[in-house]
Parts: C-alpha cells; structure tokens; sequence
C-alpha cells in the first residue's frame, strides 16, 4: 500500500484534475478515462486499469481495479453506464473510485480484505450521446435499426423542430386527438376519459417529422442495440433495442466471461436502469426452488430466488434509509430493464448477490420534498399522475431551468393546417438528476458501496485440531465459521449448480472414513458454522498435515497441525 503521504497526494492530484464537477456537470469518456489512468498509475500494486473490450464503435470499455487480486474472495463487481441515458451512474462509479483511492484509512482498510472491480461505462458509444446536440435520450449504443420493418434504417429520427437545442415533445391540436391539456396552465396531457364525457384534442408525439410517411414520428429515434438489456436470462427477443442474439454485443459478452473467469466476484451492483433495491422484489414473481419440475427435476429459472430474497429485501430496506425514504418508490420501466439485465443475470444465471439501483429517479426525489399542506394539496390537478408531474416540475425548473420549456407554438410541417406546441421536460430531465445534486448522492452511494462490499461473506477455520488414536492413527476435529453477512453460498447459487461449494481439502494425509476434499453445506452468514471429525493417518510417518478451507467467493484459511500437539 502506498505511504499515508502518497496517498494524499494522489487524492489531491484527483481532485486537481476532476475539479467541480459536481458543480459544473457531468464527465465525458475523456474525463473519465484520464481519471482512471492516474488513480492506477499512482500505484500499481493496489489499484489496475486494463481495458475489458471494445464496442461495436471501437470504443475501449474500460475495467479498473482497486485492491489486489487474490484468489477465493471476497470481491465486487460495480458496472454502470449500461443504458446510454444513465450518465448519473457512470458519475457514482467515478467517484466511488476516487473515494476508494481518497488514503484514508476506512479504504485503506477496505481494499486490504476486499478487491473491487468498476467498469464506470459499459456503453461509451450511447452515453456519448448525452453530450450530442440538439440532446436526446439514446439508451442504446451507436448504429441505425429498421424499427418499423420498411426494409430501410434510420430514416425517421427525431429533429429539433424549434430550435432551443433538445428534443422534447410536441403537441398538436387535431380532430384525431386522444389527449386532453390537464395541470397548471395546461402544463401537461392525459389521456381523455370516454367514460366521464371527456373527448381529446390533442395528438402527443416525439420531437420531429414523419419522415418516411408511415404516420408513425420518429420511430427509428433510438432503435440501436440496447447494452442494458443484451444479457441472457430472460432475453427480450424481438423487441425494439434487442440484439439478434444474447451477448451479442463486445463488452457485454466479455464482462460474462469475466465473471465466469473470476469466481471470486460474489457480489455485482449494478448502476443503471434495474432496480430492485427502491422496490424490492415481489415475492409472488419469484423462483421456488422447492418446486420440482421439468426434466431433471426442476424448472429453468429467470426470476429471482425465494430463498434468497429476505437478504435481497434486508438489503434493500438499509438502503431507502440511507437516502432518507420511508418506503418502496416504484421504479417506472423496471420490469423491462431486468429483462436481458445484468443483474437478474449474475443472480439467476451465476447465482451471485445482485443489487441495482437508478441512484435517483423523479418518483425518488418526489418521495424526499416535504408533506403538502392541505391547501398546496386543493391547488395540485385532480388526476393523481398529473399532480406528481407539476409537483416534480415546480421543484426541477428550480434547480436546472432547461430541465423544462413552457410550450410555444411551432410551425409544424406534417400539419401546416394546425395548432402545433413544443415543450416539456428535456429528455433527460425525469432520468438523471441535476448537477446540484451529484455530491450528495454520490456521498450516499460510496457509503453503500462500501457497505456493500464490507457484506461479502468470510469463512474461516475457527478451530482446528488433533487427536491421538490407536496404531498411529488421528481424529482431525474442524470447526468452520463464516463470519460475513451473506451466506458463502447463494439458495440460487446452489440452484444454479455454477458456484462450487465451500470445501476441506487435507494435505500429507490419507482421510480414511471419506473423501480428501470435503463438500460443506452452505453457511449462514454472521456466524454460521458446521463442525467435522475425520480419521486420518499421516503420510510416511509425516509429523505435520495441512488443512485448507477454500471458497470460491468466500476467502480461504489454511492450518498446519503437527502430530507433537496432539492430545
């Protein structure tokens, strides 16, 4: 580890370099990458960048590592930047690396049992999009799609039909209408109620013109390959952003392979589109493993484990306090993002302890203002979604005036005979927060991330020792503890058949009542425990044995007995 000095030192040289970003805005890839450079530079045994892939662009996909490598654990994954509008959580990864590499003794610590891997951007070629102008929201990575199956591509995007710089929505008053104007100044539109005699006026379409002709506006906007839904379980095949097939994209088949690769990685967080940390999973679209099915006897599972969802749900809970919530937020579009997401695969699939989290959402930050008098509440729309919409709004155009445009009429080309308006909210605006907000939120989210890691299990020989028999022969008796909060071995781990179990394997001995290598049950965390006894007989008269206690992801512990010892 570096000397005490060094490591100020490199915090000071960060923050040199990184400035006030979280005054002045979000980082570009040059940005990052530089700051990922000289955090590794700085010292080469703790820290390592490497480049994991490239994308379909050519773009690097970069992978840093902080603390050494060592086999057996306990390690993390972090990933973000998946969906090309979530630059706030490729911001967070950032910064956790720079509270990582910050000297202090609480990450000193840390890396010293723990090694963490951060790829801040999974996507470079979509979150370069974010800095496009005129703005708009491309969750996918670069490349054009044939959305509406007309044999042609790209040839009906968005364009900025008045000028200001992004492409928000327009509205347009038309016999066709299926919108009514509802809120403050008919700020916002709802669908029209048939049932209470409501009849719409409006037509609500994307920015731009029906280019191809089809009465369809700007379906080919962000038709590209979506990284954030290309992984396996549960594949949205056929939909719009689906790939031909599961990994199909560079980086994202690379980081599977990584995983495969690093065992050791018992834990992956996931910044980005998923969630199931505001709103813990419901317990009704779970995978009972007791449930036996199919032709091996149990079913393929894409859900989460049922068993292990009172840790996923305990987890959770520490979470929303930590951001000052009282209760679940729903997450809109959740649903959608765990289908082919990193998360539900590295639970499902891998059997790993998965968490994911937005970092801030509009519905999050309406669940953190103050309560409501009930005169400001007589003042909000009757329609509940509306009153949430002028609620957020009120409170972002304090903090970031371009997150929303009052509507101005435009001259729209498709319909030369009508009343036309553009505004809305930017197209970022309900996704990632402003800049004001970022060193908050990143102070919150490096506590959890470390918190995160500290959960990791840690098995260890808690006791070890021999006992003197007849004819030359030993009774070992072993007592193994895992002192972590997670258990050494998922319910979906040993579901999914891919995490090997915890296991003893005896050196300069022959075990003659079983076998040399012992399979352990899994181990509760904080404090679970399984005791053995084996006969043994020391190899060529030996006076020494070793026993070594292996876990794929939760350490290893190594004791050498000698036979003078014996009782």
């Amino acid at each position: 580890m570096l000397k005490r000095r060094a490591w100020r030192a490199l915090a000071a040289a960060l923050a040199v370099m990184t400035g006030t970003a979280g005054a002045e805005g979000y980082r570009t890839a040059a940005d990052t990458e530089q700051v990922l450079r000289r955090a590794a530079a700085a010292n080469l045994d703790t820290f390592e960048f490497s480049e994991l892939a490239r994308d379909a662009a050519d773009n690097p996909v970069w992978l840093f590592r902080a603390g050494p490598e060592r086999p057996g654990g306990p390690a993390m994954l972090v990933a973000a930047g998946l969906d090309g509008r979530h630059i706030v959580g490729s911001e967070i990864a950032l910064r956790f690396i720079e509270r990582l590499a910050d000297g202090s003794e609480e990450s000193e610590k840390l890396l010293s049992e723990h090694t963490i891997y951060v790829v801040t951007n999974m996507n470079p070629a979509g979150l370069a999009t974010w800095f496009d102008s005129p703005t708009r929201a491309h969750s996918g990575s670069t490349g054009a799609s044939d959305s509406d199956h007309d044999g042609e591509s790209g040839e009906d995007l968005a364009e900025d039909l008045d000028g200001d710089g992004a492409i928000r929505m327009i509205r347009v008053k038309h016999p066709r209408g299926t919108h009514i104007a509802d809120g403050k100044d008919g700020a916002f539109a709802r669908p029209a109620d048939a049932m209470k005699g409501e009849r719409g006026e409006w037509l609500i379409l994307s920015e731009g013109r029906d280019n191809d002709g089809d009465e369809r506006w700007n379906e080919e906007e962000d038709g590209a390959v979506s990284v954030a839904r290309n992984f396996p379980t549960d594949f949205p095949w056929f939909e719009k952003g689906s790939a031909s097939n599961p990994a199909d994209q560079p980086q994202v088949h690379a980081l599977i392979d990584f995983l495969y690769d690093n065992p050791q990685i018992g834990t992956v967080v996931v910044l980005g589109t998923e969630d199931n940390l505001l709103t813990a999973p419901d317990p009704e679209k779970t995978t009972d493993p007791d449930v036996k099915g199919g032709r091996w006897g149990r079913k393929p599972s894409s859900l989460p484990n049922k068993n292990d969802l009172p840790l996923l749900r305990k987890v959770a809970e520490e979470y929303r306090k930590s951001l000052g919530l009282k209760g679940e937020v729903s997450t809109p579009g959740a649903s959608d993002a765990a289908q082919g997401g990193l998360a539900r695969f590295a639970s499902v699939a891998l059997g790993r302890f998965a968490v994911a989290t937005p970092v801030w959402t509009s519905n999050m930050q309406l669940a953190l203002l103050p309560e409501l008098s009930d005169e400001e509440k007589k003042a909000l729309p009757e329609n509940g979604e509306i009153a949430k919409l002028q609620r957020f709004r009120d409170w972002l155009v304090e903090r970031d005036p371009q997150g929303w445009a009052a509507w101005k009429p435009i001259k729209h080309p498709d319909f030369p005979d009508h009343d036309a308006e553009a505004g809305g909210f930017a197209p970022h605006a309900r996704i990632v927060p402003p800049p004001a907000l970022l060193d908050d939120l990143a102070t919150t989210h490096t506590l959890f991330l470390m918190e995160t890691a500290r959960r990791a299990p840690k098995v260890a020989i808690e006791s070890a020792e021999l006992k003197r028999l007849e004819r030359g022969l030993f009774e070992l008796r072993l007592a193994v503890r895992n002192d972590g909060f997670l258990p050494d071995v998922l319910h979906q781990g040993v579901y999914s058949s891919l995490v090997r179990p915890t296991r003893i394997e005896i050196e300069g001995a022959d075990v003659l009542d079983g076998p040399e290598r012992i399979k352990l049950e899994p181990l509760a965390g904080n404090g679970g425990r399984t005791e053995m006894r084996r006969v043994v007989h020391l190899n060529d008269g030996g006076k020494t044995l070793t026993v070594r206690l292996v876990s794929d992801m939760a350490g290893r512990d190594e004791r050498v007995l000698r036979t003078d010892d014996a009782e």
